[in-house]
């Protein structure tokens, strides 16, 4: 039995009466969350990760596109002669991503550059060098960082990096939706946090079905796409081999098993074949000779603006 109700449960809120309401806004969440946490359980046991490893691969660049679906992708983006191919990711969210990837690993040879606060879960030592571009970088009317601000920022740790292998990882396609259909839906997207009924779209979508599902996803579809043109400046900017994918997809709308419920966003361990299946696309270019040195410091974010940057991005 859950530590919320238990015998031990009852007799606490026997004794503290005020925390009655909280407490039952927290059983009415829980029988809300119950249908999908009955699916999670059935992919868990129908289904695993797979045991890849994204950071054994070949390549000088590793561009991630945070929440990019495979399908969405190979329809809103094209590089010349390359294919799209797909890969399975190890892990249904960003923060299994980086454990899977980075926690408790070396990667002394490798810089990176991000966008996602869950960053601040990375042990210091982890890699040479790591440039957050949560704190100064973040562009307070999109509560994100921008695209633009991600290739400028790459393209500046690889001139001041030139042997080491980088992560590069964009925010986009991930929610906030940037584009112009995102700015327009109700609720509050495009408006400051404090103004939005719920800062994570899929979650309400699922719960309450807010929002007309086509419209959602073509705000999400204008994430994917508006992406590309900067992946495509940063690949014509840096020298090396680089890789595009992303460190997990997103579901939008996919009937659930056994509650048939339609399912949204990535929850955590959640194996479901959707949230796993990423693009992959190898481009080739002059290699880089890497060399492996010890790490170098960098300034971590105080623990506000990370619950900050957390909940503008839906993680709260």
């Amino acid at each position: 039995m859950s530590k919320r109700y238990n015998l031990s449960s009852l007799i606490s809120l026997i004794q503290n009466p005020s925390r009655i309401s909280e407490a039952a806004g927290l059983l009415v969440e829980d029988i809300r969350n119950a249908p999908l946490l009955i699916n999670k359980k059935y992919y868990q046991r129908k289904h695993s990760f797979p045991e890849t490893d994204f950071l054994q691969e070949d390549w000088d660049n590793l561009i991630l596109l945070d929440a990019c679906r495979y399908d969405i992708f190979r329809e809103e983006a094209s590089f010349e002669d390359t294919e799209i191919e797909s890969r399975r990711s190890p892990a249904s969210a960003s923060l299994g991503f980086m454990n899977h990837h980075y926690i408790g690993k070396e990667h002394h040879d490798t810089v990176y550059v991000t966008s996602n606060p869950h960053v601040e879960s990375i042990p210091s030592g982890t890699f040479h060098h790591i440039v957050n571009l949560l704190g100064s970088d973040w562009d307070e009317d999109s509560e994100t960082v921008l695209p633009s601000v991600v290739v400028d920022k790459a393209i500046e740790t690889a001139e001041r990096f030139p042997n080491k292998r980088l992560i590069i990882h964009f925010m986009q396609p991930h929610f906030p939706f940037i584009g112009e259909t995102g700015e327009k839906i109700s609720s509050g997207f495009g408006q400051t946090l404090s103004e939005r009924e719920s800062p994570h779209p899929w979650k309400e979508q699922m719960l309450n079905s807010r929002y007309n599902r086509e419209t959602l996803i073509q705000a999400y579809r204008e994430n994917h796409r508006l992406v590309v043109p900067h992946v495509r400046n940063l690949l014509q900017s840096i020298d090396g081999k680089s890789v595009i994918t992303s460190d997990h997809a997103n579901l939008i709308g996919e009937k659930g098993y056994p509650i048939p419920i339609q399912m949204y966003g990535h929850p955590t361990r959640f194996p479901h074949p959707n949230l796993l299946t990423v693009p992959w696309v190898e481009i080739e270019g002059n290699r880089r000779t890497i060399q492996s040195e010890p790490p170098i410091q960098y300034e971590q974010l105080d623990e506000g603006t990370v619950q900050s940057r957390l909940e503008s991005l839906g993680y709260r």
